[in-house]
C-alpha cells in the first residue's frame, strides 16, 4: 500500500497525507489527466508550486534514484497535448 507525504518548500517536516490530498494539491499544479495520476502510483517525488509529493511503498526497499522526481510508470505513452494515456 503506498503512502503520500507531503512538504512545503519553505519547510523541512513532512507530514503524511491521503491520496485524495495528494491529488488535490497536485491538482494545484498539474493539468488533470492521466499522466497526473499516474505519477501517484508509483513511489515517486512530485514537484508542485508550493510543495513535493513523495509517494513511498513501505513494501519495497527499492527508491526512486536520488535526482530523480515526476516519474511515470514505466511503458506508458501519453499524448503530448492531453496527457492522457494513447
Amino acid at each position: 500500500m503506498l503512502k503520500y507525504y507531503k512538504r512545503m518548500k519553505d519547510e523541512d517536516n513532512e507530514q503524511e497525507i491521503t491520496y485524495d490530498e495528494a491529488l488535490r494539491t497536485m491538482l494545484g499544479t498539474w493539468r488533470d489527466s492521466d499522466l497526473t495520476r499516474d505519477m501517484l502510483t508509483i513511489q515517486n517525488y512530485i514537484e508542485c508550486q508550493y510543495s513535493w509529493i513523495r509517494v513511498d511503498d513501505p513494501s519495497t526497499t527499492m527508491k526512486p534514484m536520488p535526482g530523480l522526481w515526476n516519474l511515470a510508470p514505466e511503458g506508458i505513452e501519453y499524448d503530448e497535448e492531453t496527457w492522457n494515456r494513447i
